[in-house]
């Protein structure tokens, strides 16, 4: 049984200075905001690794997005390799140019190279066979390996399409406690009745032994 551990945040001070903005916009900031801080921490931490990115931002990708959302974009590779790591990706749009341009659940498959490390942002709700991911990650993953993910909650519909799925705490529990001792952390909304959850983070270290029957 893994251990997990679950925590909430708000969005308090930039809710406040935002509060003019239309509710989606808002939305949209708070979670791009979440993954920048997310990265932010746990970036400066990893040197001398084998990462796997899967769904990486580009500058290319980036361009045209509105002034307000420009503070809150993060470029992995730059940083990743300036620290010394070996830096991968796995992507299915072609015009990202991805080292790896199929299924990410294909990967371990079609590859078998294992890492240290995989970021995963804002990439779940937009697989069709999401429930193969926790396995396919552990299997990529040596041990003690670590894996990094964000996902939203309570959010628009959006690009790129298609977008699936949402996910709760208890979901992304359900999911990932087998294989990883969990991290989650919930973005809540304060201007309701701080119950919203728009965004989670999770942080994941790879078990040593897996019991498939190891479910909820």
């Amino acid at each position: 049984m893994s251990n997990v551990s679950i925590k909430h945040t708000d969005n308090e001070g930039i809710s406040k200075k935002l509060s003019v903005l239309g509710p989606k916009f808002n939305d949209l900031i708070f979670v791009r905001k979440n993954v920048y801080e997310f990265m932010k921490e746990i970036l400066p931490k990893i040197h001398t690794c084998d990462v796997l990115e899967i769904g990486p931002r580009t500058k290319d990708q980036d361009n045209g997005l509105s002034k307000t959302l420009q503070p809150y974009l993060i470029y992995t590779k730059e940083i990743l390799e300036r620290q010394k790591n070996t830096y991968k990706t796995c992507d299915l749009d072609k015009n990202i140019g991805a080292n790896y341009q199929f299924d990410v659940n294909e990967l371990y498959d079609k590859v078998g190279q294992i890492f240290d490390v995989i970021i995963c942002c804002e990439v779940m709700e937009h697989t069709p066979e999401f429930w193969k991911l926790p396995e396919t990650f552990y299997k990529l993953l040596r041990d003690k390996g670590k894996l990094f993910l964000t996902v939203p909650f309570y959010f628009m519909h959006h690009d790129p399409k298609p977008d699936y799925w949402r996910f709760t705490e208890d979901g992304l529990e359900y999911l990932f406690a087998p294989y990883f001792n969990i991290r989650i952390t919930k973005l809540l909304w304060q201007h309701d009745d701080g119950q919203r959850a728009i965004h989670m983070t999770l942080v994941g270290t790879k078990m040593e032994f897996y019991n498939a029957n190891d479910k909820y």
